[in-house]
């Protein structure tokens, strides 16, 4: 029992803390949170795909149908490249 009230006591305490330092214009991680966002951006985990082949393509019944994937298909190969590109991926191609 004593554990679970140190335990509350503990998150009422950082509560308080995280309570004033909003009040005194803190930012309540906000600035962290900001940067993991930026640095999964920055990675292409989110916002703009840099592939734009559907989907569906990758799927068995897409492969079977042969659409074309940027590993089957030089065309597009080249649009996912020239997107990479365009939002300033540093891809660097298989072939030598």
């Amino acid at each position: 029992m004593a554990k679970k009230d140190e335990q509350k006591n503990d998150q009422a305490a950082a509560e308080s803390s995280r309570r004033e330092a909003a009040a005194d214009g803190g930012d309540l991680g906000q600035a962290e949170v900001q940067a993991n966002m930026d640095e999964a951006t920055e990675q292409g985990f989110i916002g703009e795909e840099a592939d734009p082949t559907p989907n569906e393509n990758y799927t068995v019944e897409g492969v079977v149908e042969g659409k074309p994937t940027p590993e089957t298909d030089e065309k597009a190969a080249a649009a996912a490249d020239a997107r990479s590109i365009k939002l300033g991926s540093d891809r660097v191609s298989d072939e030598k």
